[in-house]
């Protein structure tokens, strides 16, 4: 029983880690509009075999709820080979998986952030893992830089 306990704890740790460095990743801004935005995220990500698992609409969702919000989705994604690794090796930190790279509208700019992969250095200190992390990152950061050019 004390060992669930300890999971437990720790498992809420980690998430309320998680969503205070939520508050520090860092944010783009896109040069195009939103759906040419959207289209470079998916393209550049695909260079990269990533595959879209799904992309969450959450400003259609909020308006039948009464809410005014500007477009704002959620791209999901990994890679299949990062998954099973994850859940073989990782098994703790399959909660973040899919990644994922948020865009957004804000005052009519255009907007993406990513998941804040910094945290991960705070919460575990496998090499291996924070290997895998790291690449994820610099992915990320060259597939928002690129999402953000202007289109030609």
């Amino acid at each position: 029983m004390n060992y669930r306990c300890q999971i437990h704890g720790l498992s809420v740790s980690l998430i309320a880690t998680l969503l205070f460095a939520c508050n520090l990743s860092d944010v783009v801004m896109s040069r195009n509009d939103f759906p040419d935005t959207m289209m470079k995220v998916q393209q550049e990500l695909a260079n990269k075999g990533y595959k879209i698992t799904r992309i969450q609409t959450l400003d259609k969702g909020l308006g039948k709820a009464g809410y005014t919000i500007d477009r704002y989705r959620i791209i999901f994604f990994g890679k299949p080979l990062d998954f099973d690794i994850i859940q073989q090796r990782y098994p703790k930190f399959s909660v973040f998986m899919p990644l994922s790279i948020t865009v957004y509208e804000d005052n009519e700019r255009i907007y993406m952030q990513a998941m804040p992969f910094a945290m991960f250095s705070k919460v575990t200190r496998d090499r291996e893992y924070l290997a895998m992390v790291s690449r994820w990152r610099s992915d990320v950061d060259e597939v928002m830089q690129k999402a953000a050019r202007s289109v030609p």
